[in-house]
């Protein structure tokens, strides 16, 4: 399966991890990534985006940390040169997500569904997990 990851999803699913739980929608698409399941889909942007918010003081992943799931992101990823969209979005860095997806055809995994155009391939992490694990939700 690939997906087109939104940097949000990296930061939930990364706070759990510190927290130490494995059970909740953004932990278990990190994990996911980490252990191979998907395939992220990605772009220079999303990469830059990625690595400049987890690097960020406030969160306390390890440079290790972050460095390992950027550096995992773009080894195991899709690399995509979007087409650009004529959409209007509130925030146009949501944009290159969801360039990405549609020029690619993937879903795109976002905890900030309400930023994007409604479209059925744009799914919460708890809607994407429920997908990728079949139960049809």
């Amino acid at each position: 399966m690939i997906a087109t990851i939104d940097t949000n999803v990296l930061v939930s699913g990364l706070f759990a991890k510190v927290k130490g739980a494995d059970t909740t929608p953004p932990q278990m698409v990190v994990n996911m990534l980490v252990n191979s399941l998907l395939t992220p889909c990605y772009n220079d942007a999303i990469i830059a985006e990625y690595a400049g918010v987890l690097h960020r003081p406030k969160f306390p992943f390890s440079d290790d940390l972050v460095d390992f799931l950027v550096q995992g992101i773009c080894k195991a990823g899709m690399a995509v040169s979007p087409l650009i969209s004529k959409r209007t979005f509130t925030d146009e860095e949501d944009r290159k997500f969801y360039d990405v997806a549609k020029t690619i055809g993937s879903v795109l995994v976002t905890g900030n569904t309400k930023h994007f155009p409604k479209e059925p391939w744009i799914l919460t992490p708890r809607e994407f997990v429920d997908r990728f694990q079949g139960d049809g939700r």
